[in-house]
């Protein structure tokens, strides 16, 4: 997905819990490398998240340096991760609570 967004002339800012995953993504797109989900959705108008379970989604959300809270108003998350509704839902509302978008 990134190499197609950077393909499409969008600047990326990237972020995985395995730093060197996104330094090999970022070296063949030209984008950024984040230190944290909060830094990246700082520095983004749309984040986009795909993870492997709800308890991926919950730490790249709400845990320390996550995504709430790095977010803010005019900003939208969308996350395409395979997770419980009840998930989605607490995310969405802490996105919402901080004033940004949420799409799942």
């Amino acid at each position: 997905m990134s190499s197609v967004l950077a393909a499409a002339g969008h600047e990326l800012i990237l972020y995985n819990r395995d730093t060197s995953k996104a330094e090999a993504v970022a070296s063949k797109t030209g984008a950024m490398v984040a230190s944290s989900p909060a830094e990246a959705a700082g520095k983004a108008d749309v984040i986009i998240t795909s993870l492997a379970d709800d308890a991926a989604v919950t730490e790249v959300y709400e845990g320390d340096d996550g995504v709430v809270s790095g977010i803010g108003p005019g900003k939208i998350a969308v996350d395409t991760s395979t997770i419980d509704p009840d998930t989605v839902h607490r995310i969405g509302a802490a996105v919402d609570g901080a004033g940004a978008g949420f799409l799942d």
